[in-house]
């Protein structure tokens, strides 16, 4: 984190599978993950999968 400038981490939490929302958070996961390889062109640096 101290080589990429972050000096804070932020975690949001939210329902994803419920009466009124039915997102598997392993989908969601990927579509946030291909959102961010499109708009970078890579994983971040610090993601080691």
């Amino acid at each position: 984190m101290e080589r990429e400038g972050i000096s804070a981490i932020r975690v949001d939490w939210w329902v994803t599978y419920h009466e009124k929302h039915q997102d598997f958070p392993t989908d969601v996961e990927a579509i946030l993950r291909e959102e961010y390889i499109q708009k970078y062109g890579c994983m971040p640096s610090w993601h080691k999968k």
